[in-house]
């Protein structure tokens, strides 16, 4: 029962790595390029 506890919240910890990437990716665009990411893909 530990264990999928364990796989859980390596999943959830993953999760929050990416978002937390991509926040600030986007944030570095909006502040080099004056874009946000989906002005970006047009």
């Amino acid at each position: 029962m530990n264990s999928k506890k364990d796989i859980t919240d390596d999943v959830l910890i993953a999760i929050k790595r990416v978002i937390r990437v991509v926040y600030l990716h986007s944030k570095k665009l909006h502040q080099s390029y004056s874009l946000t990411g989906p002005q970006a893909l047009m």
